[in-house]
């Protein structure tokens, strides 16, 4: 293993090929690394012919060897063992996916077989381009990579060393190889062992979630659309509840709920390779609302509550207006005209009458607004004023019986404070405030009506006072 290995001279440190090399073959390179599996390869020399993939790892130069592994983490299966002096030597690379802004945790188990250094240290970089090398292969020239260390110089002992890494910019590639400096001393060789090498993403604690809702308030016609700011890249979003929802998956969806809903964006950010050497797991989660309003409908009732007169209930839509609409009666009967005409002499018919939407889905309904009619005898069925003012002005010179239904008959007794008969008033034109042609004073007088409205035929009666003002 100490053996002096020979090597056509290098001058610069094995590094990536040139452009004008053939491309490695990274068209889809992994988001994780754990090679602890090399022990199926066997041993031996791995560049003894055509180009050797090791669990995705290939050779890159000169001859790694396959050991008996010891290290502490696999000490099942096998090791590489490389050597180098004079700026050259082997290593060895795989494809992985280095993504620019995310950051990574690189480690290996490593060891020194001889004490020899030299200048000697384990170079780790981030690189693009590399193929494989045959035996005694010229220099390779410095290009498109990123250093991730190269500190580690010198232990006997099985070390596990974990770095971490932000790519600047795009690698396909990770390049593991000893590097010395100086010729062999003694002629020995600068030599390392390595093995149960990882890398993984690393993932932050998520502290910075937003949620943006757009419009924050929507009718049913309406959709809102929620999007999340501040996941890490690569996270998994998840949404709840699915009602409303255009999906529930991804960081932004639509949103068009029957009421107003509170929805909640789960954060699961990328968690580490299984096995890693320091898994992270890192989740959040933030909550936003959308505010729903359905269409404002007004419902009012007209016409006659009295001697059997039809009630006539009307609905008030906005225009436009978002879906469909019907009466729901007070035994649960449904009606889809608008206006509806109702006896309200008929048993129950009193209410409350509501009236139900639908958005044009069929999706939503809501009881937009109630009423409940008037009822006979409810509604007033006669009406005096408790003052007038016959000064000649044409307002409010009379007093007179006022009925929405009429009169069939009408008679009214005007009296002084006393209880004197003044006069008897038998049409609708009322008093003018007269006895005889003389005007009275300022003063409060009393009456007493007796009348049959014209839809009816029964006699009623009814008192109280007028004041008199000029």
């Amino acid at each position: 293993m100490n053996a002096l290995r020979t090597l056509v001279p290098l001058t610069t440190a094995l590094m990536v090929a040139t452009a004008a090399m053939a491309q490695a073959p990274c068209a889809t390179p992994p988001g994780c690394i754990v090679d602890n599996t090399i022990t199926a390869q066997g041993g031996g020399d791995m560049n003894s012919g055509a180009p050797f993939d090791l669990n995705s790892w290939s050779v890159s130069h000169g001859t790694p060897t396959l050991f008996g592994n010891d290290s502490p983490s696999n000490a099942s299966a096998c090791s590489i063992w490389m050597w180098s002096y004079s700026g050259g030597g082997e290593g060895v690379f795989t494809c992985y996916d280095f993504q620019p802004g995310q950051t990574y945790t690189v480690c290996l188990w490593v060891r020194n077989t001889n004490a020899i250094t030299g200048g000697g240290h384990l170079q780790v970089w981030m690189t693009n381009g590399l193929t494989v090398q045959p035996l005694n292969a010229p220099p390779l020239v410095v290009s498109n990579s990123q250093l991730v260390d190269s500190s580690w110089v010198n232990n006997a002992n099985w070390t596990q060393l974990s770095f971490t890494v932000t790519p600047q910019s795009a690698f396909s590639q990770l390049l593991i190889y000893p590097f010395m400096a100086g010729p062999p001393i003694n002629n020995l060789q600068y030599e390392l062992q390595i093995d149960d090498i990882r890398v993984s993403p690393q993932v932050s604690a998520i502290t910075t979630l937003a949620i943006a809702v757009q419009p924050p308030m929507i009718t049913w016609c309406d959709t809102a659309s929620l999007c999340v700011s501040g996941a890490p890249p690569g996270s998994t979003i998840s949404w709840t509840p699915a009602a409303g929802l255009s999906n529930t998956t991804g960081a932004c969806v639509n949103a068009s709920p029957c009421a107003t809903t509170v929805y909640t964006a789960t954060v699961n950010a990328i968690a580490g390779c299984a096995n890693a050497c320091t898994p992270t797991v890192s989740n959040g989660s933030i909550s936003a609302t959308v505010l729903v309003e359905p269409p404002t409908v007004r419902l009012r009732s007209e016409g006659p509550a009295l001697c059997g007169g039809a009630q006539r209930l009307v609905v008030e839509k906005p225009d436009p207006f978002c879906g469909t609409g019907e009466w729901v009666g007070p035994d649960g009967s449904i009606t889809l005209q608008d206006t509806l005409f109702i006896d309200p002499l008929s048993p129950g018919t009193a209410g409350p009458w509501t009236y139900r939407i639908t958005d044009p889905s069929g999706t939503c309904t809501s009881d937009a607004a109630t009423l409940t009619i008037a009822t006979a005898g409810t509604t007033a069925e006669h009406f005096l004023p408790n003052a007038f003012t016959p000064n000649g002005d044409g307002i409010n010179d009379r007093f007179f019986p006022q009925s929405t239904y009429g009169f069939a008959r009408y008679s009214l007794l005007l009296f002084d404070r006393w209880g004197g008969l003044l006069r008897t008033v038998n049409d609708a034109e009322g008093w003018d405030g007269t006895v005889n042609g003389e005007l009275l004073p300022n003063d409060v007088y009393a009456w007493r009506a007796e009348y049959v409205l014209a839809c009816d035929t029964r006699t009623r009666r009814a008192s109280g006072h007028v004041v008199c003002l000029r």
